[in-house]
């Protein structure tokens, strides 16, 4: 059968080989006239090959891109991703890639759900695989975007059935009181400082020590995960101390490592959790922030100055910053005790 002209041929290569059959179209002419081809494909069988020619005559982009790997578009998305993102975020984000490694080298266009499924149930932790689904779910958008499959195969991701979680508890008096004994071991501060200002960890894990001022006893939250968590959040005279601690030890932010930023995951599974297990403890971060909240109410403290400390209204104290706003929440910050 004679095929239409631009169209591509079908030819049998000479010797003994396991797949004889080559596909190819022309893409250029030398000078003499005589074509110049590009091989797309080899097949076994004539009819193989047949129909190969014939879906890149239909949709050539996407045969173009079908050798690019998970790397590949992975490399290419997280270019123009990492831009715009904290550099806290992209580690996260890169964190999660590593995980996907047996993907790596694998042409993107051939990797089925099933491929992302194994991965996924390999992690237990409801919060992470939420996270690596919205990662594959970004990198299979871009390849939609770029032609370079026509699926999305991460929306078929089967995520595990929701566990039931542990209520809240907050730190007993007791366990308070346990963590001031050891305040002067690694990492312990971190942990009073979020007691004592009811900040969730993600935000305080961006503090830079420009967002701190000692003159004025505040620091200033300038990302949070809603609006009004950006915020300005008075130093409480227990902690001032960790807090100048930090402005002199530190090389960039309230809370680091060995002068470098520290990732949440790395704070709950190396700084926090370790912590808790040394102390005997039983508690998640954000228990710090209901420990806070708890103990504000007990104490009858002003709800509206606990709700701009802590975040939870529409407070403009970000657009209408005096000294008097930070000075009343100091005032209010002060009867907080444990």
């Amino acid at each position: 059968m004679r095929l239409p002209n631009g169209y591509g041929s079908i030819i049998k290569l000479s010797g003994k080989r396991r797949k004889p059959f080559a596909a190819r179209v022309t893409i250029g002419y030398k000078e003499n006239g005589s074509q110049i081809y590009k091989y797309i494909g080899y097949f076994e069988k004539r009819q193989e090959a047949l129909k190969y020619l014939t879906a890149y005559n239909e949709k050539p982009y996407l045969l173009d891109n079908k050798d690019l790997t998970f790397n590949d578009v992975y490399n290419a998305w997280s270019k123009r991703k990492y831009e715009n993102i904290t550099p806290r975020t992209a580690k996260n984000y890169i964190s999660i890639y590593n995980h996907f490694k047996p993907l790596h080298n694998m042409a993107f266009s051939s990797i089925k759900t099933y491929h992302l499924q194994e991965i996924i149930d390999k992690n237990k932790s409801n919060g992470t695989i939420k996270h690596f689904k919205s990662f594959v779910n970004m990198l299979y958008e871009y390849a939609l975007k770029n032609e370079i499959v026509e699926k999305n195969y991460a929306s078929f991701i089967e995520m595990p059935k929701v566990e039931i979680k542990k209520p809240k508890v907050p730190f007993t008096q007791k366990e308070i009181k346990t963590l001031w004994k050891h305040k002067n071991e690694t990492f312990i501060n971190y942990i009073l400082i979020q007691l004592y200002t009811g900040a969730r960890i993600t935000e305080l894990l961006e503090v830079t020590l420009e967002n701190i001022n000692l003159k004025d006893r505040s620091i200033y939250i300038a990302k949070s995960k809603t609006p009004a968590g950006i915020r300005f959040i008075p130093i409480h005279n227990d902690i001032l101390d960790f807090v100048k601690f930090s402005l002199e030890n530190n090389k960039k932010y309230l809370f680091e490592k060995d002068k470098k930023p520290i990732s949440y995951n790395y704070y709950i599974r190396h700084i926090f959790k370790p912590i808790m297990e040394f102390l005997k403890m039983d508690h998640t971060p954000h228990e710090t922030r209901h420990t806070f909240i708890s103990q504000c109410d007990r104490l009858e403290l002003n709800d509206t100055a606990v709700s701009r400390i802590i975040g939870h209204s529409n407070n403009n104290i970000t657009k209408h910053y005096t000294h008097k706003n930070i000075d009343d929440l100091i005032k209010v910050i002060n009867k907080f005790k444990y």
